[in-house]
C-alpha cells in the first residue's frame, strides 16, 4: 500500500479479528436472565469487571462437539480465545487495553481442554473510522445510529493515540 492510503495511514499497520469459524467448530452455548446479569456484554465496556464476571449468573453448555479451533464460538459477543493466541495478541499489550476473564470450572467440565481459554474483554475505544471511505452503511437502533458494516476498513490514523496496541472502532454495532 502507498504512505499516506487511509486504510493504513502514516506508515502504521491495524489488523481487525474477525469472528470466523469452520463449520466443525466446537460450539458452546450461553445462558442467561437480565435479572441476574443486566449486561452481557460488560466485559466489552471500558469498565473493568473482574475475574469472575463470567461465573455469575451465567448457564453454560454444548451446543456441537466438534474441532477446537483458537478462537472458541460461543453465542455471545464476546471473544473467547486460547492460551496460544493470547500469548501472541497481548504479549506487547497495556493491561489498560485489554481484560482477561477465566472461563468457569463447569465450562472445563464440558470439556477440559476449555481451561486453556479465556474470555478477552478490550477496554479502549476511539472513533476513528473513515466513514466516506471505508463506504460504511448504518442502523438506528434505540435512537442512536450505529455502523452496520463497511466495504472496506479505513481508520483516521489521527484519532488513534500512539502507543496502542488493541481497541474497538466507536460507533460500530456490538462495541458502542
Amino acid at each position: 500500500m502507498k504512505d499516506g492510503d487511509p486504510t493504513i495511514g502514516n506508515n502504521m499497520e491495524y489488523f481487525s479479528l474477525e469472528k470466523c469459524y469452520s463449520n466443525d467448530a466446537f460450539r458452546l452455548h450461553v445462558d442467561y436472565e437480565l435479572i441476574d446479569v443486566p449486561d452481557p456484554l460488560a466485559i466489552n465496556q471500558p469498565r473493568r469487571v473482574g475475574g469472575d464476571f463470567l461465573k455469575n449468573g451465567f448457564r453454560y453448555r454444548l451446543a456441537k462437539h466438534g474441532i477446537l479451533e483458537d478462537l472458541l464460538f460461543v453465542n455471545m459477543g464476546w471473544y473467547v480465545f486460547s492460551n496460544r493466541v493470547i500469548d501472541i495478541i497481548f504479549s506487547n499489550c497495556e493491561e489498560a487495553e485489554y481484560e482477561l476473564c477465566g472461563l468457569p470450572d463447569v465450562v472445563s467440565e464440558i470439556d477440559a481442554r476449555l481451561s486453556e481459554y479465556m474470555a478477552v474483554g478490550f477496554k479502549r475505544r476511539f472513533n476513528c473510522l473513515n466513514e466516506e471511505v471505508s463506504g460504511a452503511s448504518y442502523m438506528e437502533l434505540d435512537d442512536l445510529r450505529y455502523v452496520e458494516s463497511v466495504e472496506r476498513i479505513a481508520l483516521r490514523p489521527s484519532e488513534i493515540p500512539a502507543g496502542v496496541n488493541v481497541f474497538w472502532v466507536r460507533g460500530c454495532l456490538n462495541n458502542g
